[in-house]
């Protein structure tokens, strides 16, 4: 963890940044952003980090605005990004000068400079023809440190890590390893993580070690000393990779990814297992040059027979969870049926690129399909992943 305290250098840089952005951007600071920068900075560079991250951010969704309309970008809000490149820039240089190996991340550092390129203070700045819309950083940061990794192996080789994104409880990273030349995911519990999520932390890795299925994400290994975990890399989330194609996508394709999906949960049925956490964030597309592979992961809120874990379990996780019905039986009642609901909005989500609004029917017997998985009455959905997969089947272009 990178912080201020003992190093005078770079407690006076921060304090010169901070004083800047107080006295451009108003008395206080932003703590929206804070939470993706608590694992690698301390409070006060936490705080700076999501200010500065805020402010960005802000700027960059006024400029998408300009990009989808005159190309005009006004005078304030110009102002308020050159000022808010400046101090990250400063913020940046300032702990590299220190010592800290520390980076504005890849994507960001392009758009930044490319903004650099035709931003005005004066009268506001002309958008050019082939600036893109820039992605939101919303849940991801722009800050990153260039953490090391040393493999349980008595190897004394250490890796880059370079952030991919946050969980309730843990962070994943990144890292390339020369010797086998190829991306690793590294998965690393949050320092003030709680004693019962630390046991589903240790759950979900034990439990896909024992799994062994091309639909299910890969664990390799665990380090208990400091509660992280090597697993197979994935590309994106599924959440991502549907909405970044969404206009691409042939019905062909998105069937077979979903196919992929329900093989992945018959193989997860025949092991007894209920996955409990269903999103499209916790779906992952690894892609080969020939093709596109669903990859199961998250699996720490898993129902397993024997799990205590399970049985005093009260917290409802899961993004199409149905959460009204759940609250009615009990989360540790959770069964097929439930997991059914929350399979039938997924597949629906890759079907459709809609994730919210599930009352629209492009494809015959869609319709069908997710008013029973999604029936009110719980007695009438889907009882088994068989079940649901045959109903999936008859799902055709009109």
């Amino acid at each position: 963890m990178i912080s201020v305290n003992n190093n005078a250098k770079l407690l006076n840089g921060i304090v010169s940044i901070e004083r800047d952005y107080i006295s451009y951007f108003g008395k206080e600071f932003a703590i929206d952003y804070e939470h993706l920068y608590k694992e690698s900075f301390d409070d006060r560079l936490s705080q700076l980090c999501s200010s500065l991250h805020h402010q960005l951010v802000e700027a960059l969704k006024i400029l998408n605005d300009s990009i989808n309309g005159g190309k005009h970008f006004w005078a304030g809000p110009s102002r308020d990004l050159i000022k808010a490149i400046s101090l990250s820039n400063r913020f940046v240089n300032n702990l590299k000068n220190s010592g800290e190996n520390i980076v504005i991340v890849e994507y960001y550092d392009k758009v930044l400079k490319k903004c650099n390129d035709f931003l005005s203070s004066s009268f506001g700045s002309s958008v050019p023809d082939n600036m893109m819309e820039v992605e939101i950083y919303y849940e991801l940061p722009i800050f990153e440190t260039s953490a090391v990794v040393q493999l349980p192996n008595n190897s004394l080789q250490k890796f880059q890590l370079k952030p991919v994104g946050n969980g309730s409880y843990a962070s994943v990273f990144s890292y390339f390893d020369e010797n086998y030349n190829k991306l690793f995911a590294l998965k690393r519990a949050s320092k003030t993580i709680a004693p019962k999520d630390l046991e589903r932390f240790y759950l979900e890795f034990d439990t896909m070690k024992k799994l062994n299925s091309p639909y299910i994400l890969e664990v390799y290994s665990i380090d208990k000393k400091k509660n992280e975990y090597v697993m197979e890399y994935a590309d994106a989330t599924l959440l991502k990779y549907i909405t970044t194609h969404n206009q691409k996508l042939t019905f062909e394709e998105r069937k077979s990814l979903c196919n992929q999906i329900i093989k992945g949960f018959e193989y997860l049925a025949e092991k007894n297992i209920l996955h409990r956490d269903i999103s499209p964030n916790n779906i992952l597309i690894k892609q080969y040059e020939d093709a596109k592979i669903i990859k199961i992961a998250d699996l720490g809120n898993v129902k397993l027979s024997d799990s205590i874990l399970t049985s005093l379990d009260t917290e409802i996780r899961g993004t199409f969870n149905d959460y009204s019905g759940l609250q009615r039986v009990g989360y540790s009642n959770y069964n097929f049926y439930f997991e059914g609901f929350a399979l039938s909005k997924l597949l629906y989500f890759v079907l459709t690129g809609r994730y919210k609004d599930f009352t629209k029917f492009e494809y015959s017997n869609l319709e069908k399909f997710i008013n029973k998985g999604t029936n009110p009455n719980i007695n009438q959905r889907f009882s088994n992943i068989h079940e649901l997969k045959i109903a999936f089947s008859l799902i055709k272009p009109k």
